[in-house]
């Protein structure tokens, strides 16, 4: 009970921090904030529906959480505390592509035998918090890829839970020049 207390401050904290960057925002871009904008949904109050899935910023159904992660621009995969695969998404375009058979096997077999011994290395890293992230881009066909890990603690305990891999193909972001602002799309 303590602790989902402390959840739900840090939550209403959050909750007050967004609305306050949406007015920074809309008076940047001089826009008025309408009442709908000022009111805030309460998602605590409400009750939960099969298939909903609280996080400590909202609540997504299952197949809401599933379609976004077919949207993203990324390839997530999440490798345990035990370095073994324990997710992946599934976008149209993956760089590298995965099937279930992944899930479970320890994520070193999963590399080529010469990057081995650096993926193990990194893991270690990340287990003994020496460092928490570790980005490499590569040429592959044609396209610039960008790999980042990432690793992943406890909010309390600050134990180690894991490592997650982002994988993008990077190659026309690359060309991006000038800007396309948000209020360019009116014209």
């Amino acid at each position: 009970l303590k602790q989902e207390k402390e959840q739900q401050a840090d939550r209403s904290e959050a909750a007050k921090k967004a609305a306050a960057m949406t007015e920074t925002i809309a008076a940047e871009l001089e826009l008025p904030m309408s009442t709908a904008q000022t009111e805030q949904y309460n998602w605590r109050d409400s009750p939960l529906s099969e298939g909903e899935i609280v996080l400590p910023t909202g609540v997504l159904q299952l197949k809401e959480l599933t379609a976004i992660f077919g949207v993203l621009p990324v390839d997530l995969t999440f490798v345990d505390k035990d370095d073994r695969v324990c997710f992946y998404s599934e976008g149209k375009n993956r760089v590298f592509p995965r099937t279930n058979s992944v899930i479970g096997r320890e994520v070193i077999n999963c590399h080529p035998h010469k990057s081995m011994h650096m993926v193990q290395k990194i893991l270690d890293d990340f287990r003994s918090g020496e460092r928490t992230e570790a980005d490499f881009w590569i040429n592959m066909h044609g396209k610039m890829i960008y790999i980042r890990y990432f690793a992943i603690y406890d909010t309390e305990t600050n134990d180690y839970l894991g490592c997650l891999e982002v994988t993008q193909d990077i190659t026309e972001i690359q060309k991006i020049q000038g800007e396309n602002r948000l209020l360019s799309e009116e014209s």
